[in-house]
């Protein structure tokens, strides 16, 4: 178990603590950790539960009750061979279903990178169920969100293809968590976690991810305009070294509209992106300050 004093390092060590729930559209695969208040942690591209292995532990021996699936199309949960049907309405739709059938009502959501953008979709869908969030290096604003490419719908199949292809995808995994990572290297088994999982038709999911790009901003000004009137308490935990979720573009805008108290503001110096594998224990930190008030 995770709330154990095990160390969860190789990908089979992980699915060893996985658990899978049925859902209309598949079956999805979860961790699912301690007893009490409810945290939905949701990870990012190109990554899976596995991102919060270091940070479960931690959460749950604090009280809480600490679930983290991986999103439908990514990790070990069931993955559709057609990229029409993972757009960010869809994956809310699923994540609302999978909380349902845990008979959860209530929450707090953390999320990351692309998870951020499904949850701006579940809130859309449901604000009411999301009591507080917890944002890591979140994609927000137009401002500030620099991805290396944008690509249009031929690229996107190009590249999700790559992810997916059995000699360049390792390398390409591997790069990106290098790239979001700040003078730390993840061991080999680490790094075949995140890679293995798109050997096995990882291409689609991502692909919607790179090919919804577009739609994004109109997604994000939805958003924008419901934080600004419902005002859900959240707290802001960013790796200030991050390149592409720019700090100094995207935090004064999320405390302006998502009405943020300074003192949830953290800012990880010498941190980049990837802060649940370099910094978990600050994170958890600060984390439990805000969840504590």
């Amino acid at each position: 178990m995770y709330t154990s004093s095990q160390e969860i390092t190789s990908l089979e060590d992980h699915k060893s603590n996985l658990k899978f729930l049925q859902i209309e559209d598949g079956k999805m695969a979860y961790i699912d950790e301690g007893e009490g208040p409810v945290l939905l942690l949701l990870h990012g591209v190109p990554t899976s539960s596995y991102l919060y292995r270091k940070m479960i532990p931690l959460l749950a021996n604090a009280g809480y009750r600490v679930i983290v699936p991986d999103a439908f199309g990514y990790g070990q949960s069931d993955k559709i061979q057609d990229y029409k049907v993972y757009s960010p309405q869809d994956q809310a739709r699923r994540f609302h279903e999978f909380m349902e059938k845990l008979n959860i009502d209530k929450w707090t959501q953390v999320c990351h990178d692309a998870g951020s953008i499904w949850t701006w979709a579940m809130l859309l869908q449901d604000y009411e169920k999301v009591e507080r969030l917890i944002l890591l290096n979140s994609i927000v604003y137009e401002a500030g969100f620099c991805p290396p490419i944008k690509p249009g719908k031929f690229m996107s199949k190009f590249i999700s293809g790559i992810y997916q292809g059995p000699m360049f995808g390792k390398t390409l995994v591997k790069k990106t968590l290098k790239n979001g990572l700040y003078k730390f290297k993840l061991s080999k088994a680490e790094q075949e976690a995140y890679w293995r999982p798109f050997q096995t038709n990882g291409k689609y999911a991502i692909r919607n991810f790179f090919q919804s790009m577009s739609t994004y901003p109109a997604l994000l000004l939805e958003m924008q305009k419901l934080m600004k009137e419902v005002q859900i308490p959240t707290s802001i935990i960013w790796g200030e070294r991050d390149k592409i979720l720019v700090a100094k573009d995207q935090i004064p805008l999320i405390m302006r509209d998502f009405n943020v108290d300074p003192l949830d503001v953290h800012l990880l110096f010498e941190q980049n992106h990837f802060i649940q594998e370099q910094a978990p224990e600050t994170v958890v930190e600060f984390m439990l300050k805000f969840l504590s008030k």
